[in-house]
């Protein structure tokens, strides 16, 4: 998959993110079906409890580009 510099920017968070979660018993946090979105990526993560998560992170700009 070619990414954009958004997409780029996207998954660097979402690993980010994804590294912060605590494992206490290292049993391991799995991701899959990483997908490109709109400026972004998706991605489907499961946790060591069972629970399975779709987490979509977008870049939406830079402060060089905001009107506020």
């Amino acid at each position: 998959m070619n990414l954009t510099a958004g997409q780029m920017g996207a998954t660097q968070l979402l690993a980010q993110l994804l590294a912060s979660i605590e494992d206490p018993h290292d049993d391991g946090i799995a991701v899959d079906d990483i997908v490109g979105a709109q400026s972004g990526v998706s991605a489907t993560v499961h946790m060591p409890s069972g629970d399975r998560y779709v987490v979509v992170v977008q870049w939406i700009g830079d402060r060089e580009g905001d009107d506020a």
